[in-house]
């Protein structure tokens, strides 16, 4: 293993306690002394909007970079009153703006805002806003370009939202649907909406979809028996799938829906078997054959789960069948038949229903599943099932709330979970990833007597990074984190654990960000590996409770960092500060094709 003692590559992304329940707060050794200001700092918070001056943060906060600018979206509430407000600032040019009726929301509140960023940076922003003696619940959305327009407009005794969105973007094109109840109350409704027509269409049914060209493709269950029907925005016909429809206790259910590049439709289904036996397991239709394919069939079908569908265009998912016991089944379109596998001897066997498919982008299958308290493993290639949790003994416990999954560059799935060494034992961290197969003690492997907070990421990089805090054999006790390809170990800061935690990010490039609060002056350090060190405080304040939330590059590796100060003025609380590079690097105009944020 090397130890690399050079600056750290991370991002922090520290929650608020309003927000997530875990307030972060960094305190230990900076790393490098201050050099000349390359960041723009500026308050976000404006309380002039907010209507008094003494507003504090609602506890909720959306931070998205995007293609060449980073968007913010929060909720602010004041002492005076008992609602919040919502707010959005984009950087680096933007303006802080109100996109909320205050004269309605001080009486109540904004609830499930949703910030989506177009290919463009084009935010498209979409909340709910509830208000008992004007307004039941509206649906608002905003965008730059066309302003705030209402999409629900309800008294308390005209329908209610029941809300559950679901958001396209396609290209600047904006598509949602929604779920409410009907004027009369009787029962709930689907409603899709798009910023092109900016008319509001009840749907027949939904339950999943897809948008393609500017039209939105539905699919949803007619009955429990079926059939499986489709609708279009084009022709808003329903057309009931052939074939899939059954009887008894046996169920239908969609698997999903896509669409090509040259605007093919096509909807996966399958049934479920209880009592009675159903044999079609997975089948699919399209909008050029107009007819059902089927493509997994056993004699009396289990359970299936949705289809994936990778970089490549295949299509992969696994199911079980319950003929005699519970075997799984693997299947993608490149195969001539679906691949079974035996589980009955991975623990108690019952155990694979709850499994789960991992597909890479370049079409890697792994399945993962939890049996009799062990870690199972099986992927296509090998088709072998492997006991990850092989090298603890019998009995052992693993912490749910402990397993962190990703896949590296290759496309081999990396797994850390939390599980005893032997049964009445502490839990250890354990590693392991599908090119090797071999299962890793964590505090062996890099040297530590115990380990606290830990998490798995990405990043923008491409391999998986593990961050962790943890007290090492030799040294003191501090944050870390471990870049996995490399196998190399980076500290961040050591001291106390004081609730801490961070996130890793870096760029395609070579800069990386390190951001921390000195526990002796609190004061607000990030730190650039190709800039140097700046204290980001804009505040005098004894900022106890500073938070960096959000630190990020653009494609264009401009910087960006969002954090929490306390006001300098008595009972005005926190605000939010954002910064960005201050030598910001502007894109050039390009033409983009149209791709689709699900």
């Amino acid at each position: 293993m090397i130890f690399n003692p050079r600056l750290p590559k991370l991002i922090f992304f520290l929650p608020l306690l309003l927000f997530v329940g875990v307030m972060f707060a960094v305190s230990g050794k900076t790393a490098a002394s201050p050099q000349a200001d390359y960041l723009t700092a500026v308050q976000i918070t404006d309380h002039a909007l907010s209507g008094e001056d003494s507003a504090y943060i609602g506890g909720y906060l959306s931070a998205e970079v995007g293609r060449n600018s980073a968007h913010v979206l929060w909720r602010e509430q004041n002492t005076a009153n008992t609602g919040t407000d919502l707010f959005y600032r984009g950087l680096p040019n933007g303006t802080t703006e109100r996109l909320s009726n205050i004269t309605t929301t001080n009486t109540a509140g904004v609830f499930f805002p949703a910030l989506r960023v177009s290919d463009t940076d084009t935010p498209h922003i979409f909340w709910e806003e509830y208000n008992n003696a004007v307004n039941a619940r509206d649906l608002n959305y905003w965008n730059p370009n066309d302003g705030l327009i209402s999409l629900v407009s309800q008294t308390p005794t005209t329908g209610f939202a029941a809300f559950r969105p679901i958001i396209w973007l396609e290209g600047d094109d904006f598509h949602i649907v929604w779920q409410q109840l009907n004027t009369a109350q009787t029962e709930n409704i689907y409603v899709y909406w798009n910023s092109v027509s900016k008319t509001a269409v009840e749907l027949p049914g939904f339950k999943d979809g897809v948008v393609h060209n500017g039209i939105l493709h539905i699919t949803w269950e007619g009955t429990f028996n079926g059939p499986v029907n489709y609708w279009n925005s084009d022709d808003q016909m329903t057309v009931s799938l052939p074939n899939s429809t059954t009887v008894g206790d046996a169920s239908v259910y969609q698997r999903g829906i896509f669409a090509d590049t040259a605007g093919q439709i096509t909807i996966f289904f399958g049934f479920n078997s209880l009592g009675d036996a159903a044999t079609t397991c997975l089948a699919s239709w399209n909008t050029t054959t107009l007819s059902t394919a089927v493509h997994v069939t056993t004699s009396k079908c289990f359970s299936g789960y949705k289809v994936q569908q990778d970089n490549q265009g295949v299509y992969h998912t696994f199911g079980v069948d319950n003929t005699s016991g519970l075997l799984p089944y693997y299947w993608n379109s490149d195969l001539s038949n679906a691949i079974f596998f035996d589980v009955s001897g991975a623990g108690t066997g019952f155990g694979i229903p709850g499994g789960t498919l991992y597909v890479s982008n370049g079409g890697n299958a792994h399945i993962l599943w939890e049996d009799d308290n062990d870690l199972f493993y099986w992927n296509p290639d090998d088709q072998q099932v492997v006991n990850l949790s092989a090298t603890s003994g019998p009995n052992t416990n693993i912490a749910s709330y402990f397993k962190f999954r990703g896949f590296d560059a290759a496309g081999n799935l990396v797994v850390i979970w939390q599980e005893q060494t032997s049964s009445g034992s502490p839990v250890a961290p354990f590693y392991w990833q599908s090119a090797d197969q071999i299962t890793t003690n964590l505090l062996t492997k890099l040297g530590l007597s115990s380990i606290e907070d830990q998490s798995l990421t990405n990043s923008k990089g491409p391999n998986p990074v593990f961050m962790y805090y943890g007290t090492p054999t030799v040294g003191d006790a501090g944050a870390f984190y471990w870049d996995i390809i490399a196998d190399s170990v980076t500290p961040v800061w050591t001291g106390p654990n004081n609730n801490t935690f961070f996130r890793y990010a870096d760029e395609p490039g070579d800069d990386v960000l390190t951001a921390w609060i000195d526990q002796a002056d609190y004061s607000l350090n990030l730190t650039s590996a190709q800039n140097g060190s700046q204290i980001m405080n804009q505040t005098a304040a004894d900022d106890t409770g500073n938070l960096v939330t959000i630190i990020g590059f653009d494609n264009f590796g401009n910087i960006y960092a969002i954090w929490t100060e306390m006001s300098d003025s008595s009972g005005e609380g926190v605000d939010f500060f954002a910064a960005w590079s201050t030598d910001f690097v502007e894109a050039a105009a390009d033409v983009y094709l149209p791709f689709i944020i699900r």
